[in-house]
């Protein structure tokens, strides 16, 4: 498993666990570039579905 992909699973058992409240992901993780990065990728590859 490389970066990317350990990055990525992290991300979506984040993004699992904080469905319910997007924002207290937010509130404990302040947001690196990466993050940044990744909620913008996040964001559009939702919009296409």
């Amino acid at each position: 498993m490389n970066k990317c992909e350990k990055i990525n699973q992290f991300f979506n058992a984040a993004n699992a666990l904080t469905k319910a409240n997007e924002n207290s992901f937010k509130l404990f993780t302040p947001p690196t570039n990466a993050t940044k990065r990744n909620l913008k990728i996040k964001e559009k590859n939702e919009s296409r579905d």
